[in-house]
């Protein structure tokens, strides 16, 4: 037996070590021996016995080595290795680095990104292949690196995978899983959404001679009225969903309402000559809304039959509706606007309101109709395309005339101080830059209207200084520029043209516009976005502002500038309010201008605070607002200053506390204002207050009563007056 360094090992021993990949074989040399160290083998029997056992299990070993490859060949050719695709899940172990071992999704396209090495392509790689990859890139930073990878959640590859397409849904990848039928998929998609024709869908199957359409019945396998339609699914078929044309909800509610005001001064009149009355309201009211794939919109109605007792008033009956809705006829291209509003309001702003709302002594029915059909197209990425018209109507009922009369306070002074049925009819076209343009986006805009008045009599010479004309031409061209500096910052600018005519020269004008501004909005509690610039011979100014403090207070502000007609107005504001808030005269917050058939420039500042403080929310506001009867150099003007308090407070689960308060101070001054019999300038200031009651009796039954105040004190005596009024009032819901 041969000693090393005084170490003895039995000659008939035989060292096997495991392989390893990159195994280093000097590491394992016996403590205290050099490195490359050997086992000795001395005697020459030991030697002959072990060569002949080396050949003895190499000469058994072979052929089965052989017959194991020849297995695995087969095996690899049957089931090829697995894919690694998107939306895997795969865990990477690197040994001895736990810093860099983890579990990481792949993402869709194909990719992952790992400490180190950054982003990886993994999609269409095997684990071993990857595993390869990723110790080439990690030995740049370690030494001798050990990766494993393995798939924790597999979606399958690309072939297998089930598409889901559609307009009525956002495009899905599932992946296959055996047996899988159409249920299933519904299942991994979340189901229908209310705006797909589950009946129309199909699924497209490709085979080797043919791509086949198999009709399906969605919608009875999502309600399970119809098991069996569910139909099994393939590897790469592809589940089409589409649209339906009226596919979506429909709601529609219906009551019955119940009013009683008792007032003390039914006309608003003085108190020598005021009039007390009691006005019973009783009626249907109706609500419609509509959001289906290709028809949107909102719907209120009521129908009121009004006895009042007490006085020489006999019976009458309102009608109040407020609407709009959008028709898509074509997907994508051809669209129709529509709006409606019938109320009865006060054509002159200097005109009393009703404390209560229920007293229409001084209103009109005021009816509004909008219809603009366009058509939009995609450029590319460059631009979109709108091409629009606009049909606007404003019709004065002629049989409420014993109501109300035109502008008290400018009186008739001008043929156009009256307020008559109206058409406009505009044209735009429109161009919108897409995102070719990145940071900076544009919208140049072309726009001609015309719009006409009838007032029954015969048509007023065109060009009358003063008398103004049936006529309203309006044209202009404007490009509007935005450039994001930021992140929340934007540069804002306007350039244009642009030209009125009415006959009227203090009203016509034809000039540049431009505006430079600024957006800021860092975050969805801060929005501030405010231009000044120069627009019809005057400077021009507009500002957007809202500032949320926390969850329970929201500071806004606002100041903006129109030159328009009483008619365009209103069918600019053309929404679907609910049917409680178009009650003409019942807000004490409303500051409507005059209804007149005159170009007017107006501005209108507002700043409104709303906070909750337990279960009270409470909220304040102020505006002021001017109105210009003749757009250039105007005389006749009308100034308003107005603050509100609103104060609402559930007292328990079914009766809710509701008060409000305000102060108006409004002056008329001019010519118009003088050649009424008055002095040059009419002043007066409004109070107005109520406190109400609301209780939910049961779950379709509510009550309520309400006490209403207001006063008006005025420079011409025969305006002032004082109204107080109680309404009890009950609504049943179907």
């Amino acid at each position: 037996m041969d000693t090393d360094a005084g170490q003895q090992y039995p000659t008939s021993a035989i060292h096997l070590m495991p392989f390893k990949r990159g195994y280093d074989w000097t590491a394992d040399a016996p403590a205290g021996k050099p490195s490359g160290y050997h086992i000795p083998v001395s005697a020459r029997f030991s030697a002959v016995v072990a060569a002949a056992a080396f050949l003895v299990v190499t000469a058994t070993a072979a052929p089965l080595a052989a017959s194991d490859a020849s297995a695995e060949s087969d095996a690899a050719a049957v089931e090829p290795m697995y894919e690694i695709g998107p939306g895997d899940t795969i865990q990477i172990t690197v040994y001895r680095e736990a810093e860099l071992s983890g579990t990481y999704p792949v993402r869709p396209d194909g990719r992952l990104s790992l400490p180190l090495v950054g982003t990886v392509e993994v999609v269409g790689r095997t684990p071993m292949q990857l595993a390869d990859v990723l110790e080439d890139k990690f030995s740049v930073y370690l030494r001798d690196p050990r990766v494993d990878v393995m798939v924790t959640t597999a979606t399958g590859t690309f072939q297998d995978r089930v598409r889901v397409i559609g307009s009525a849904v956002s495009p899905r990848s599932v992946p296959y899983r055996a047996g899988m039928s159409a249920l299933d998929v519904l299942t991994r998609i979340g189901g229908l959404s209310k705006y797909a024709a589950g009946d129309d869908a199909y699924i497209l199957r490709r085979t080797d001679a043919e791509t086949r359409r198999i009709p399906l019945n969605l919608d009875a396998l999502a309600s399970g009225d119809n098991l069996s339609a569910n139909a099994r699914i393939k590897p790469g078929d592809v589940l089409v969903i589409p649209e339906g044309f009226l596919s979506g909800d429909v709601r529609f509610t219906q009551s019955a309402f119940f009013r009683q005001t008792y007032t003390d001064n039914v006309d608003q009149a003085p108190d020598e000559t005021k009039e007390e009355a009691l006005i019973t309201e009783v009626g249907p009211q109706a609500s419609l809304s509509a959001d289906l794939t290709r028809v949107q919109g909102a719907l209120n109605t009521s129908l009121t039959f009004e006895r009042q007792s007490l006085n020489r008033q006999g019976d009458d009956i309102d009608v109040r509706l407020n609407g709009t809705g959008q028709v898509e006829w074509l997907e994508s291209f051809f669209f129709t606007d529509v709006g409606a509003a019938i109320a009865q309001e006060n054509l002159g702003s200097g005109q009393a309101t009703s404390a209560s709302g229920a007293g229409n002594s001084n209103q009109r029915t005021v009816q509004t109709y909008r219809v603009s059909p366009y058509v939009q197209q995609q450029l590319g990425r460059i631009a979109s395309l709108q091409l629009r018209y606009s049909a606007n109507a404003t019709v004065i009922s002629e049989d409420d005339a014993d109501r109300g009369t035109d502008d008290a306070r400018f009186g008739q002074a001008r043929s156009n101080n009256r307020a008559s049925d109206s058409l406009q009819q505009v044209a735009t076209v429109q161009m919108s830059s897409g995102p070719s343009f990145g940071r900076y986006s544009w919208t140049l805009t072309g726009r001609a209207s015309e719009q006409q008045f009838d007032d029954g009599n015969e048509t007023v010479t065109a060009g009358a200084a003063g008398t103004g004309s049936d006529d309203v031409s309006r044209r202009s061209v404007t490009l509007d520029n935005q450039y994001d500096l930021f992140r929340g910052v934007a540069l804002l600018g306007t350039v244009g043209y642009e030209t009125l005519e009415s006959g009227d020269p203090r009203d016509d004008f034809e000039s540049p516009v431009w505006n430079i501004g600024l957006r800021y909005q860092p975050s969805p509690g801060t929005q501030l976005s405010a231009r000044a610039g120069r627009r019809a011979e005057q400077e021009s100014f507009s500002l957007e502002a809202r500032q949320e403090i926390g969850a329970r207070t929201t500071l806004t502000a606002s100041f903006d500038q129109q030159i328009a007609t009483g008619q365009e107005r209103r069918t600019q504001n053309l929404t679907a309010a609910d049917i409680d808030d178009i009650r003409g005269g019942g807000s004490i917050e409303s500051d409507e201008f005059a209804l007149r058939d005159q170009v007017t420039r107006t501005e209108t500042f507002r700043i409104g605070a709303d906070t909750r403080f337990g279960r009270s929310n409470i909220g304040l506001n102020a505006s002021y607002r001017t109105e210009q009867q003749d757009v250039i150099d105007g005389d006749d003007t009308e100034e308003t200053y107005r603050v509100g308090l609103n104060f609402n407070r559930p007292l328990t689960r079914d009766l809710n506390l509701s008060m409000n308060a305000s102060y108006a101070n409004s002056t008329f001054s001019g010519e118009a204002v003088e050649a009424t019999g008055q002095s040059a300038t009419v002043e007066d200031d409004e109070y107005r207050a109520s406190v109400g009651l609301d209780y939910q009796a049961f779950q379709n039954i509510s009550l309520g009563v309400r006490y209403s105040f207001a006063k008006r004190i005025s420079t011409r005596p025969e305006d002032d007056f004082t109204e107080n009024a109680v309404t009890l009032s009950g609504r049943l819901s179907f």
